[in-house]
């Protein structure tokens, strides 16, 4: 991650369940990102435990910041 767009997709990230358009909407830089990227970072941020989704309708998601945080090697006691 290394382009200013993820960041502001993090920052956007918080407890409150969203929509992908409701997380891009705040930014111009995350409006003019093509949906597919930003679905992709989403995914990948889902499959490492940092970000909670559910399925709204058979077309629509909503993403959260993910309560508790995902373990890795870094943490283990």
């Amino acid at each position: 991650m290394n382009e200013e767009w993820e960041y502001e997709l993090l920052l956007n990230l918080d407890e409150t369940w969203r929509t992908r358009a409701q997380l891009c909407k705040p930014s111009d830089t995350l409006r003019n990102t093509p949906h597919h990227e930003v679905v992709r970072l989403l995914t990948k941020l889902r499959e490492k435990g940092l970000v909670e989704y559910r399925r709204v309708s058979n077309k629509q998601r909503e993403y959260r910041r993910a309560s508790t945080l995902a373990d890795h090697a870094g943490c283990q006691s």
